[in-house]
């Protein structure tokens, strides 16, 4: 029998305090060699064999015992976080008609008694040695994926909407520029009047209303959809990587949900940019999140509490599993199998934590886990105001690691032209905004000072900070549920030039307005909230306005582009080194983030390219 140990990699890991780990006992070795196992993966030290231990972390594809028919797993559940990656990897390498043995202390983890394991594997045997229990199980079936086998063919699904179609011809024409040997794109809803490529796509439910926004049922029609085996659902402001089917590859075929690190940049030069949207962890208070709705044999998570009083979302990390990850909606790469078997909730809307709620009952009930493949890293054309510089990343079941910071920061504001907007709107625009905001929120005796200065206040980063203090000094709520619910929209509709976010992160705001109309009492509230005073340090990274679609894309390939996409690089592998996992240097490093940048061809039918 021969032993195959583990350490968690202390490069990539720093953030994470690894359990205490045992020893094996000799017994229990004895008892493994006896009853035929070939391969033991284990982080405990013990037994005759010696040797050094394999550095792993949660970027690992855990293919070290192979094809071998007889495996066993040791201590997997309390020696560390990662049990969950290491059994779906053994488990798919496995043999039909393999023996899979786990061995864990008295209440440890068991992974295969999750949901997607359980048609595949029969329990032979169970026994205590040594203190532990040994459990014996056979595959007696393929794994629920072996029909989706292979990396060759892959379905790109979308989810659209009627509205200005500029970002989904960028998504779609660097999709066609991937060199995917088989292909097929799918749009969920009615592309805008200005797509491009209705002859390269199928499109489904151009039936389905545009609002309300469910996303997981868009999400479910077009899994349900594809032709192909693996499914790649991403939303449109999501550029792939060009090295996507290296990547892929690299990582290797069998793999649960996942996703790739994400970024997004301030400029259009690739200089200032931070991770942006790829996975997140939820660390947990006193009650739980999920439970299994008792009716429908726990094919949904029922929320206990629905807001933000049990759990704190903080951004993941690639080489970090806590056991509680979720790939974000925004890009996912799974199976088909593994979507059909666990699809969305449809019925969630947007912003109704449709990833979350998925992430966790793919994990704790079907016991298929969410992480990133880290050979590649995809960009965002847009990013929203409250995620901007104001995420944490977990260490050992805390939120205490601020990784999120931009980079060269200091050399943002003297990008000028170069910097993305802030407001996607013309000047103009944004001023009749501002305008139509204090028409429908001013009392008549402010309006004719308001107009004036929308009129004359110039509209730079501290202006702008000026003319909201000025709005909110001077608007008036009516203390009634309606009216209250109707001017935040308008507040982030009209002022701030975003929409909205949902009604459980204006509970307290919500609930000030209601009880008080006082106009210092307002602005206070509004201008003190997190979702505002958050990001709003980061505004000067951005320039004010733009409405070009060009505006949100990098500068053309060439030196300059390069040179600035090295800085960034390089300030990363100095200053950010646990912001993002890249196995390479800085010029590699340079080479993923321009293989991922979004440029002006790709708002061109067949422009795109390297």
């Amino acid at each position: 029998m021969r032993i195959i140990r583990f350490r968690h990699d202390r490069r990539t890991m720093p953030r994470l305090t690894a359990p205490p780990v045992a020893v094996l006992d000799p017994a229990l070795v004895r008892r493994l060699a006896a009853s035929g196992v070939e391969r033991t993966l284990t982080f405990r030290q013990g037994g005759e064999e010696k040797g050094r231990a394999t550095a792993v972390d949660a970027t690992t594809r855990f293919f070290h015992a192979g094809e071998s028919p007889a495996v066993a797993l040791v201590g997997l559940g309390t020696d560390t976080r990662m049990g969950p990656l290491i059994a779906w990897d053994v488990f798919h390498r496995a043999p039909v008609g393999g023996r899979l043995t786990v061995v864990e202390e008295p209440g440890g983890i068991h992974p295969f008694e999750r949901r997607y394991y359980t048609p595949s594997l029969t329990l032979e045997g169970e026994e205590t040695v040594a203190g532990m229990t040994v459990r014996t199980y056979r595959k007696s079936a393929p794994a629920a994926i072996a029909p989706d086998a292979g990396l060759e063919g892959w379905t790109f699904g979308i989810p659209c909407g009627p509205g200005d179609a500029s970002a989904l011809n960028a998504c779609v024409g660097r999709i066609l520029d991937l060199g995917v040997p088989r292909l097929e794109i799918i749009l969920c809803g009615r592309p805008g009047a200005n797509f491009l490529y209705r002859d390269r796509v199928r499109v489904i439910g151009e039936d389905l209303p545009p609002t309300p926004l469910r996303l997981g049922d868009k999400k479910n029609r077009l899994a349900e959809a594809a032709s192909h085996g693996n499914l790649c659902l991403l939303h449109d402001r999501v550029i792939l990587p060009l090295t996507f089917m290296a990547a892929v590859r690299a990582f290797g075929d069998d793999y649960p949900i996942t996703g790739f690190q994400g970024l997004y940049f301030y400029d259009r030069a690739n200089l200032t940019g931070q991770r942006y949207a790829d996975i997140e962890t939820l660390t947990w208070r006193s009650l739980g999140l999920f439970e299994v709705l008792p009716g429908d044999a726990g094919t949904h998570a029922q929320p206990l509490v629905f807001g933000e009083e049990r759990y704190q979302q903080a951004y993941g990390h690639a080489a970090v599993h806590t056991g509680e990850d979720y790939v974000i909606g925004s890009l996912y790469m799974a199976k088909r199998t593994v979507w059909r078997l666990c699809p969305q909730n449809a019925e969630r809307g947007w912003m109704e934590w449709e990833d979350i709620e998925h992430g966790a009952r793919a994990s704790r009930l079907w016991g298929i886990p969410g992480r990133l493949n880290p050979h590649a890293f995809t960009q965002s054309l847009g990013s929203r105001f409250r995620t901007l510089g104001c995420q944490w990343a977990p260490g050992d079941g805390h939120i205490h690691e601020h990784l999120l910071r931009p980079t060269w920061p200091l050399l943002g504001p003297l990008l000028g032209r170069l910097r993305k907007p802030h407001i996607r709107l013309t000047e103009d625009a944004y001023r009749a905004n501002l305008r139509l905001f204090a028409r429908r929120h001013l009392p008549p005796e402010h309006r004719e000072e308001a107009e004036t200065a929308v009129a004359t206040v110039r509209l730079d980063f501290h202006g702008r900070a000026a003319l909201m203090h000025l709005l909110l000094a001077r608007a008036q709520v009516h203390r009634t549920p309606p009216a209250v619910d109707a001017f935040i929209r308008d507040l982030f509709a009209l002022v701030v030039g975003e929409g909205a976010e949902p009604p459980y992160y204006w509970r307290g705001l919500r609930d000030e307005l209601l009880n008080g109309t006082d106009p210092e009492r307002l602005r206070r509230a509004v201008m003190r909230h997190w979702v505002i005073r958050g990001p709003m340090r980061y505004f000067p990274l951005r320039r004010m306005f733009g409405a070009d679609p060009a505006d949100v894309m990098a500068l053309p390939h060439g030196p300059f582009l390069t040179v600035t996409t090295v800085l960034c690089a390089l300030y990363l592998k100095l200053f950010r080194r646990g912001s993002v996992h890249f196995p390479g240097g800085v010029r590699a490093l340079a080479r993923a983030i321009l293989a991922s940048t979004p440029t002006p061809g790709l708002l061109r039918r067949d422009g795109g390219g390297p």
